[in-house]
């Protein structure tokens, strides 16, 4: 698992409620995640767990309440990171998939198969760095998510 710098935390939520087609479906909810521990976000189906981690992140907006990270909202969003429940795979291999957006940040091609490959070792991936995305499987697709 990758770290979250400490100065990104605490993110604040204060009265969050979310509406859709004129409906509330979730809140008003109040929390704090902190850089210390693990937070679990768990609950039935229909909750509101994932409105609330899309709020959380910008891709949801709140009807009332507020959503602030420590630090401003275009340096928050700049480093994050969000996996939906289905990730959509792009055409390409598995090393290919993990160097894009190093690629698209500036780093040379070599420099991020290189670092891609180490990441894919890390998280599990490392013998199927050649491996289509399109044909792993779901907990694979996740992992390389």
């Amino acid at each position: 698992m990758v770290p979250v710098p400490a100065s990104l935390l605490p993110l604040r939520l204060s009265g969050v409620t979310v509406r859709k087609r004129g409906r509330v479906i979730l809140g008003p909810v109040s929390l704090e995640v902190t850089a210390q521990g693990f937070t679990m976000v768990l609950g039935p189906n229909g909750a509101g767990k994932s409105t609330l981690l899309r709020v959380m992140h910008g891709l949801d907006r709140a009807a009332t309440g507020k959503v602030a990270w420590q630090i401003g909202q275009a340096a928050s969003r700049a480093r994050q990171a969000f996996v939906f429940q289905t990730p959509t795979m792009m055409r390409r291999s598995v090393v290919e998939s993990i160097a894009y957006p190093l690629r698209l940040h500036g780093m040379a091609r070599r420099p991020a198969h290189v670092e891609a490959e180490t990441f894919a070792a890390r998280v599990g991936l490392g013998e199927m760095l050649n491996r289509p995305a399109g044909v792993l499987s779901g907990g694979e697709v996740q992992l390389l998510a």
